[in-house]
């Protein structure tokens, strides 16, 4: 299985946290990284998301939506994507229980970096900024149970 952990695009600065929306610094580069990540996996022999998922936060759903725009891709909300909702073993746990062939997670920090250094056993990589990605190969959910295909930390 191919996991795709993408953080958010660049935000507005607001409050309350839950309804800062992108910027649209954040939305073109979403746009441009799109491009690269489809580029990516189409020279990569690999196949497009077959979902999206994405925390219910505003700046979440707007990421997942220009992804899943550009890609032909649908978008689910995951509230165990949601800041402080869920550890990255239980999200682990959740990924070895699905039966697509690629799924895409949009979270935020420091959870989505957390997640990629657990499945990886390894901090090489580091902690995604605004609209930045790395794509993993899964073969288990548990620490150490994936290989790193691209790292792209910055859109």
């Amino acid at each position: 299985m191919i996991v795709t952990i993408w953080r958010h695009g660049e935000a507005a600065q607001t409050v309350p946290d839950e309804q800062r929306h992108l910027t649209e610094r954040g939305r073109s580069e979403l746009a441009v990284a799109s491009e690269g990540f489809s580029a990516f996996l189409e020279s990569s022999d690999l196949v497009l998301p077959q979902r999206i998922y994405h925390s219910p936060l505003v700046r979440t759903r707007q990421t997942a939506d220009i992804l899943g725009e550009a890609l032909g891709v649908p978008t689910y909300p995951l509230p165990t994507l949601a800041p402080d909702a869920a550890t990255v073993q239980e999200l682990g746990s959740w990924l070895e229980q699905s039966q697509d062939e690629h799924v895409l997670l949009v979270g935020h920090q420091p959870f989505v970096s957390s997640l990629i250094w657990r499945l990886l056993d390894d901090r090489a990589l580091p902690p995604l900024q605004p609209g930045g990605h790395a794509v993993l190969a899964l073969v288990t959910g548990s620490r150490g149970g994936a290989s790193l295909l691209r790292g792209q930390p910055a859109p």
